[in-house]
């Protein structure tokens, strides 16, 4: 009987952390698409600076990487590639006249909903 429980309260467990996982990634979706169209000067005066600004194949890019819930200054080094360090990074795509037009993300520790990263 107890490994029954054991064995049910550990499936309810995983099904909780996958529950959680999906929420995340959707609610992370979420903060990037309600961006879109809007001028990155908004995002900037939301977010911070950000981490990096880039111009790539025609393309306006600016990113915000969070390690260990701390945004990195502009032309920071990243503190490191371990596995194991609480990361995110949001990238926003934007066009001639300033407006966001794409964007992405990844990360362990991507707080979705909750982050007030949100428009």
């Amino acid at each position: 009987m107890h490994k029954f429980l054991f064995s049910l309260r550990l499936t309810l467990m995983l099904l909780a952390l996958a529950f959680a996982a999906g929420c995340t990634n959707q609610a992370m979706n979420s903060v990037i698409a309600s961006w879109q169209n809007q001028p990155v000067s908004e995002v900037i005066a939301e977010w911070g600076q950000p981490s990096e600004e880039l111009r790539v194949s025609g393309k306006h890019l600016f990113i915000w990487s969070t390690y260990d819930g701390i945004l990195s200054p502009p032309h920071s080094p990243s503190p490191s590639s371990r596995h194991d360090t609480n990361n995110c990074i949001r990238l926003l795509g934007v066009d001639r006249s300033g407006k966001v037009i794409s964007g992405a993300w990844e990360g362990n520790s991507c707080p979705g909903l909750f982050s007030g990263w949100g428009r």
